[in-house]
């Protein structure tokens, strides 16, 4: 699936601020889940980018349609994990658009027993 350069851009900055914080993918849906229904609302994911305090520098909409891939207005774990795994390398069109740089995502491997 491929997703527009501003769903792209608001995902990685998710996925830096986890990186930094030392928070896999799947924790950070687990985070998001407060519930503990196995889906993420839109209220929950909302919540989880204030925590991330990044409001007001995403895209919520279009993270939001990138993840919630049947328009449920919930995001399961297999959609989450399916988005993610999508743009982890972004295909970004060069200076002279004949060719492709591949960008990929910074995603730090867990050094922690505990973490995936």
């Amino acid at each position: 699936m491929k997703y527009s350069t501003v769903a792209t851009d608001s995902l990685q900055k998710l996925v830096d601020v986890a990186t930094k914080r030392w928070i896999s993918i799947s924790c950070l849906f687990d985070q998001a889940d407060v519930d503990r229904s196995g889906d993420v609302t839109k209220e929950e994911m909302k919540d989880l980018l204030d925590q991330m305090h990044l409001s007001n520098s995403v895209n919520f909409d279009e993270i939001w349609d990138a993840l919630d891939k049947d328009k449920s207005g919930e995001v399961t774990r297999e959609e989450w994990d399916e988005c993610f795994s999508a743009v982890a390398v972004a295909v970004v069109p060069s200076s002279d658009s004949t060719s492709n740089t591949f960008v990929s995502w910074r995603i730090k491997p867990s050094y922690r027993a505990d973490v995936p």
